[in-house]
């Protein structure tokens, strides 16, 4: 027998959802039928759901693997998908303020302008004083006309000085509703040499009006390494909350799994996020 790559699985995976989506979706009493010609047989489903079974168990082996390996990484904590943060409805992904809030809180903790710029990519030189870095919420700005406002989601200073703006989205957006950022890129109130920052799962072919991309995946890595540093000048606990952060993100936004659960759908790209932080081939 020919084993299929987990590549092929998930691929056969993915066009499952899509019709069964579609299925769900379009079904009506009208549609559905009512009748058959022939008797219908379940032998194909329970190859497939066989199938399926088979793939769900090897994977959680490897899975299990990467979570031992992730875990040691992260001594003397652990890694946030070993804890269940996926049945709360305050992180649920539809809740942007919650996961906004508690963003700026681990960048407050973060404090040198070394870490807050590992975290977030930036590309721009601070000052190395510590002692005046703020993280801002829901920062007003006037744009270029004058007449109206919007509000950024974070805003991170050092001093007087802006030093980079985040607006931030949970769940799936429209084009339309990227509009205002090209506001925020013209306005005053925000200088032009302020790195800005667009945080999503993913941004298609988007135009981001001025900002750049960065994805809920890859904040998580860059967090993910820097916990041990956190632990060493924060303590244990600070550390283990911005972890708690990493895994609400991981397992509400991003749909990774847990191992004792039995989200096997999910198992491949959790896998292949665990061994971008771990540095290891799939």
């Amino acid at each position: 027998m020919v084993r299929a790559s987990p590549e092929d699985c998930q691929r056969h995976l993915d066009a499952l959802k899509f019709w069964a989506a579609r299925g769900s979706a379009g079904a009506t009493s009208e549609t559905r039928p009512t009748k058959v010609g022939r008797e219908l047989s379940w032998v194909p489903a329970q190859k497939v759901i066989r199938a399926m079974k088979s793939f769900g168990r090897t994977r959680r082996v490897r899975l299990e693997q990467l979570l031992v390996e992730s875990n040691q990484r992260l001594l003397p904590l652990a890694d946030p998908l070993s804890c269940d943060l996926g049945v709360h409805t305050w992180l649920s992904s539809q809740r942007e303020e919650s996961y906004s809030m508690w963003l700026q809180w681990v960048l407050q903790q973060l404090r040198t302008p070394d870490l807050i710029r590992e975290a977030l990519g930036l590309t721009q030189t601070w000052a190395q004083s510590e002692s005046n870095v703020t993280v801002q919420r829901e920062f007003w700005v006037v744009y270029s006309n004058g007449a109206t406002r919007g509000r950024l989601d974070i805003v991170v200073w050092q001093g007087s000085e802006m030093r980079c703006a985040l607006e931030i989205k949970t769940k799936p957006f429209l084009d339309e509703s990227l509009a205002k950022q090209s506001s925020y890129v013209k306005s005053r109130d925000v200088p032009t040499d302020a790195e800005k920052i667009f945080i999503a799962a993913e941004s298609g072919e988007s135009d981001l009006r001025g900002f750049r991309f960065l994805s809920w995946a890859e904040l998580c890595l860059r967090l993910r390494r820097l916990a041990p540093a956190v632990a060493a000048t924060r303590g244990c606990v600070t550390a283990a909350l911005v972890l708690a952060y990493i895994g609400a993100i991981e397992q509400n936004i991003l749909g990774f799994a847990q191992p004792s659960g039995e989200q096997f759908l999910a198992f491949p790209q959790t896998m292949a996020h665990l061994s971008r932080f771990l540095d290891r081939p799939l």
